[in-house]
């Protein structure tokens, strides 16, 4: 169960959760709001009874503003007490 904020606006970026800020938070550099990835489609990894995972390819054409080749990685493994998560962000590229 996922708290969502009453103040979230249908057909926006949903408040609350957990919240996928890449590769900036708030308004802290020159890309929108937050960054990209929690924009993007991402792609299923794996997934199990009690966990998911998910991949983001960045390529250096993918985002305005944003040059660089990577991959982010976000997983999700839940007990009966516990969540888990690991995101993860690869430098892909020559920089």
């Amino acid at each position: 169960l996922f708290y969502i904020s009453p103040l979230s606006v249908q057909g926006k970026t949903a408040r609350g959760g957990l919240p996928v800020c890449f590769p900036q938070f708030n308004m802290l550099g020159n890309l929108p709001k937050h960054g990209y990835a929690r924009h993007e489609a991402w792609r299923l990894t794996f997934s199990g009874p009690n966990e998911v995972g998910y991949e983001l390819c960045i390529e250096p054409d993918t985002w305005a503003a944003w040059p660089y080749k990577g991959k982010v990685s976000i997983s999700y493994q839940c007990t009966k007490s516990s969540l888990f998560v690991s995101f993860k962000v690869f430098n892909l590229g020559n920089l």
